[in-house]
């Protein structure tokens, strides 16, 4: 398993072929944009062994995948935008408040918890 980077994992997902000369292993997953160079070398070692490519330099290119959180920092979404909206227009109707319930709430169990005791 790959090492931990900032107390999280590196999760690489798959590789497959990227080029032939010199022989390029793409692998995909994520954060390993950290992955640390001795692993890198551990990685190049193992699929030259596997591959018997002797003589010949191995490229490994490594690709994360897109944080799906960068979004937030542009602002709100089209669903976010149309929610703020249904919230606004229900506050502007008055809305359902907690008095104007047609089943009042159920009342908590008293000491006890509501169980009899032996």
């Amino acid at each position: 398993a790959p090492p931990m980077v900032n107390g999280r994992r590196i999760k690489m997902k798959y590789a497959h072929a990227g080029g032939q000369n010199p022989p390029i292993i793409v692998i995909h997953g994520k954060q390993t944009d950290k992955l640390p160079d001795h692993y890198k070398r551990y990685l190049e070692k193992t699929f030259r062994e596997v591959l018997k490519l002797e003589g010949t330099p191995v490229r490994i290119e490594l690709r994360s995948d897109a944080n799906p959180y960068t979004q937030h920092e542009q602002g709100m979404t089209p669903q976010q935008v149309a929610q703020k909206r249904r919230i606004a227009k229900n506050r502007a109707q008055g809305g359902t408040h907690a008095e104007e319930r047609k089943t009042p709430r159920r009342r908590p169990a008293g000491p006890g918890g509501g169980r009899k005791s032996s």
